[in-house]
């Protein structure tokens, strides 16, 4: 105002200046601003690029971490699980190997216990525990168990409720296929569960499962919302509106006193006896019925979760503890992941951020050098 002033040009607000000042104004304008534009759009790209990088990597880490737990947990299960005790097949439910037809002649009994407790069930344990033993014959009505060293194919004892079971054992054809022995022939349409077969049919579920990727999903989304200064101020109108009922509930719990929490603490009980029955049946009164395996394992991994949330809700020292350990955790894998993921990553996202500030800036320095040629044509 002050240049124009001792250009003696008066300016008011009933006059309007003529063209080449207003082109003058926009060129000093353009020229000015184009720095800011570019700057503003290369933090825009750099911030997208930083929240992409956290979200595929928190996404890797979720991924892997599964699918580590799953192949721990298979290898305990293939170590001291169910898994781990032999397969039996039986050989005839009605009869014994104590006489046999077999060509070869019967198998010689190793070992027999008369009146065994635990019935079938006791039998084959003996037997398994036993490293020579590969077959039983059991008697339901004496509950009379023999061992044997090797099965017999064609049995012919049929008194006092005869049975006879061997451990099944893997065999391989002369062209390359597996299969389990049967009754002294290799049938290849019966595999046995080792860790590469169980893994290769969990693997592909769990990769095929709906609800895993929305889990892993909402745990990349939280994680990369706190994560992400770029992110809290794109998804906080949203989030925000989300959040606002929760707080309220929360308010309101925490505001009423002892009382409130009580009648919570009593709901909360109430919906989950109601879940577990409705679910496994009545709870289990003793601790020997869950530590015996007599629970299923889906049950005893319920109750054990339920146990631990409600240690870490009465206890606050040990939550502190094990959340600071979860978090020291959680922040090293997250780093070498992040890391990963940068390493990966950092081509694709710094064209990506270089060609989007490029284009404003081009956009910018563009509509400069038109205010410039503007101004000199009018100014000159």
């Amino acid at each position: 105002q002050a240049w124009l002033q001792g250009k003696h040009f008066s300016i008011s607000r009933s006059c309007v200046p003529p063209l080449p000042i207003r082109s003058g104004f926009c060129a000093m304008a353009a020229v000015l601003s184009a720095p800011l534009i570019e700057g503003k759009a290369r933090a825009s790209a750099d911030g997208a690029s930083t929240c992409m990088g956290l979200f595929v990597a928190r996404m890797s880490c979720s991924w892997c971490l599964k699918l580590s737990i799953l192949l721990a947990c298979t290898q305990v299960m293939f170590l001291w699980g169910p898994l781990s005790a032999p397969v039996w097949i039986p050989i005839s439910t009605s009869r014994a190997c104590e006489k046999c037809s077999d060509p070869q002649g019967c198998p010689k009994r190793t070992s027999a216990i008369p009146h065994i407790q635990g019935g079938l069930q006791a039998c084959e344990a003996r037997c398994a525990s036993d490293p020579g033993c590969q077959a039983i014959d059991y008697y339901n009505e004496t509950r009379w168990c023999s061992l044997y060293s090797q099965p017999c194919s064609q049995p012919t004892a049929s008194w006092q409720g005869a049975s006879s079971y061997e451990i099944a054992v893997a065999c391989n054809l002369h062209n390359g296929s597996t299969g389990v022995e049967v009754a002294g022939r290799c049938l290849t349409g019966v595999e046995l569960p080792t860790l590469w077969s169980v893994l290769s049919q969990e693997c592909p579920a769990l990769l095929r499962s709906p609800r895993s990727w929305a889990i892993t999903l909402a745990v990349a989304v939280i994680y990369t919302y706190f994560a992400s200064e770029w992110a809290r101020g794109f998804m906080g109108p949203p989030v925000k509106a989300v959040c606002r009922p929760v707080a309220c509930v929360c308010q309101w719990v925490t505001s009423g006193g002892c009382a409130r929490r009580l009648i919570l603490l009593a709901v909360l009980c109430a919906l989950w006896a109601a879940f577990t029955i409705h679910r496994w049946g009545a709870i289990p009164s003793r601790l020997d019925d869950i530590t015996s395996g007599k629970t299923p394992l889906a049950e005893t991994v319920w109750l054990a979760v339920s146990a631990a949330i409600a240690l870490l809700l009465a206890c606050p020292q040990v939550r502190g503890c094990l959340f600071g350990l979860f978090a020291a955790l959680g922040s090293c894998l997250m780093s070498l992941f992040t890391s990963a993921t940068a390493f990966a990553l950092s081509m694709c996202m710094d064209v990506s951020g270089l060609a989007a500030a490029s284009v404003v800036g081009l956009v910018g320095a563009g509509g400069a050098a038109e205010g410039a040629v503007a101004m000199e044509a009018g100014l000159g």
